[in-house]
């Protein structure tokens, strides 16, 4: 303290004590000082009762001390306390919760009545008002679409057949228009021309076809919906358990701007591999998991308890579901029928590789108050 060092002192064991120094960033000066001190004749050291040792140590760690003990001196070990966390109501957490929550029982309302007016092939072709509003992007064919419909319900997709040629002509078209499907698509549709190198970019479908026309909202909100109960309930619980522990140590405007990055940077990586029908927030809540699995190694003392195991499982399900993708499309080259389900794995992929960039930079390091 007289040196201008924030710390505290505490008995660990008989010859045996414990400095905790409470910012990170005074930890090379306390080693100054000690370098200091060393340099002291032995009857001023003993009489100052200073530490002969000095050492970076995890937080709860009590670290063996190595060398000869010697009485003339207690042994001291200096360690980075976790700072204290303030008593929080985690309000950007509970709005996000909130605002996912409700998107998801609007748009099964607006499901009802898309149903009711419309018929259920509605559901099966289009997509109900909000996710037009949305999701990644509205292609311009995806419009036309869902116009034949309005106009042309139906109960099933079976029954464009029994329609006048002309109209089944009209959603032929539709259905077969150019728009961005992902590079999996194309490397599946294109595969002769890939591999005679006579594919151009010229041949590419227009991308981000509402972005371009300034809906940049679509860059992030499609991580606010949701496909059923329990996809919106496992998300949940995942924003619930880790935007806490974020909340706690970096606030609620931080933190949603961790949430905005990854979701933005997770969404882009999924549109270009998979086209625009994707929604949900894992490729966030993995961004998350990976944030505070590298600023558990970086910065321990913020004390985040994520365990190992979180990781190791998540890990696992990632690196499957990637594997069950190249399977799937490899099948598809071949002519055979796929057998993965919509699971937007590059969005996981990608969202914890930009959570585990974004913790390594110093505006997202938790500081004290």
């Amino acid at each position: 303290m007289q040196k201008g060092v924030d710390a505290s002192y505490e008995a660990v064991k008989e010859g045996h004590h414990c400095i905790w120094i409470i910012e990170e960033d005074d930890f090379d000066k306390a080693q100054q000082l000690l370098a200091e001190f060393s340099q002291l004749p032995e009857e001023q050291q003993r009489k100052n009762e200073r530490p002969k040792t000095i050492s970076k140590v995890l937080p709860g760690i009590i670290p063996t001390v190595r060398g000869e003990k010697k009485d003339r001196s207690p042994y001291m070990h200096v360690r980075l306390r976790p700072r204290p966390l303030q008593h929080r109501r985690h309000p950007m957490t509970h709005f996000l919760l909130i605002v996912c929550g409700l998107l998801f029982f609007w748009n099964l309302v607006q499901e009802t009545q898309l149903i009711k007016s419309e018929g259920k092939a509605a559901l099966q072709l289009g997509f109900t008002p909000l996710q037009q509003k949305l999701l990644f992007d509205y292609p311009s064919c995806f419009a036309t679409l869902q116009a034949l419909l309005e106009h042309h319900p139906l109960q099933s997709v079976d029954e464009i057949a029994t329609l006048p040629a002309d109209i089944q002509n009209q959603f032929a078209a539709a259905e077969q228009c150019s728009y961005w499907k992902g590079f999996y698509d194309l490397i599946h549709s294109h595969w002769e021309k890939l591999v005679s190198l006579q594919s151009s970019l010229q041949s590419f479908p227009p991308l981000f076809e509402q972005i371009r026309h300034g809906q940049v909202w679509r860059l992030f909100t499609p991580c606010l919906l949701h496909r059923d109960l329990l996809h919106i309930l496992f998300n949940m619980s995942w924003l619930i358990y880790l935007g806490r522990q974020i909340e706690d140590r970096l606030g609620k405007w931080r933190l949603l701007l961790l949430v905005v990055l990854i979701g933005v940077f997770s969404n882009i990586a999924q549109y270009l591999m998979s086209g625009p029908y994707f929604l949900g927030f894992s490729g966030v809540a993995v961004g998350l998991v990976g944030f505070i699995w590298m600023r558990q190694r970086m910065s321990p003392w913020e004390g985040y308890p994520l365990s190992n195991g979180i990781v190791f499982f998540l890990l696992i399900f990632i690196l499957a579901m990637l594997f069950l993708e190249w399977i799937s499309l490899g099948l598809q080259l071949f002519g055979k029928t796929p057998f993965v389900g919509h699971i937007a794995n590059t969005a996981h992929i990608s969202g914890g590789l930009i959570g585990l960039l974004l913790a390594r930079i110093p505006l997202f390091a938790h500081k004290s108050s």
